[in-house]
């Protein structure tokens, strides 16, 4: 990666040129930056586009592809000393994430991960994370999550949802492996289960709710997307913000970082 010398005009990469990837090249000019190249599938198999000729040119890349490519992209762009904000879902197990970590200390690299990097969504979070914590003692209190998004999304409960659902449940006390996808076909619903449950339907931005219920409250937090711009315009802020000299490396998450990142 070159030395980013005018930070009013930040060189970018693009890996994927689905919704999302049109999206952020379509806002890249509003943000300040200058669109050098955008990789679609058939030029970046294996991450083949991702190597030192497009590091030398771009000061970061946004990667918005699939659940098999990300994964791929991300090592590459790090091991070329490109900074990465990674918005696909649906690839970082445990294990994706142990290399993700292990590549960036080798390399002293940057990465931003985030299923969601609108503004809104990332209030929600906070929200949900607090009926957690508020509800983790109630007796007989319950909540589920539903989740709702276009035909094309390639991944299922959204990588949003499942955020969501792991924030709740670690700050109201529920064990990792009580998080359930979908509901029983027969029987009654596991009574200590937290169920996610999707939905795929038209062109839907992107809608969740989490459903909380008491014995005195039917109560719901819900999110409902307008447009993806909210979206493609936290992506293109995050890589500002992460390549500025004052962002150390590291593997970042934009639920720790969104409150820095994202309100300007």
């Amino acid at each position: 990666m070159s030395t980013l010398h005018n930070s009013e005009n930040i060189r970018l990469i693009i890996a994927g040129d689905g919704r999302m990837g049109k999206q952020i090249a379509g806002l890249a000019s509003e943000y300040n930056f200058s669109l050098v190249k955008q990789l679609g599938k058939s030029e970046n198999e294996n991450a083949a586009g991702i190597n030192s000729e497009i590091a030398s040119a771009a000061d970061v890349i946004i990667e918005f592809s699939s659940p098999d490519a990300a994964l791929k992209n991300c090592l590459k762009a790090i091991s070329c000393g490109i900074p990465v904000v990674c918005g696909t879902t649906g690839w970082l197990t445990p294990e994706a994430l142990e290399t993700v970590n292990n590549a960036v200390k080798k390399n002293s690299g940057k990465i931003v991960y985030g299923s969601n990097f609108s503004l809104g969504v990332q209030l929600f979070m906070r929200l949900v994370q607090q009926a957690g914590a508020l509800l983790n003692e109630v007796p007989n209190a319950d909540a589920a999550l539903h989740e709702v998004h276009h035909t094309s999304k390639a991944d299922a409960p959204s990588g949003t949802a499942l955020t969501a659902a792991k924030l709740y449940m670690d700050a109201a006390g529920i064990p990792a492996e009580k998080l359930t996808y979908g509901i029983p076909k027969t029987g009654k619903p596991a009574a200590d289960a937290f169920y996610v449950t999707s939905q795929r339907v038209g062109s839907v931005f992107g809608e969740h709710a989490l459903r909380l219920h008491t014995p005195f409250d039917d109560i719901e937090i819900s999110h409902k997307a307008l447009s993806r711009d909210g979206f493609a315009s936290g992506a293109l802020k995050t890589a500002k913000w992460l390549v500025s000299d004052s962002t150390p490396p590291g593997f970042y998450m934009i639920e720790d970082i969104f409150e820095t990142v994202l309100k300007s």
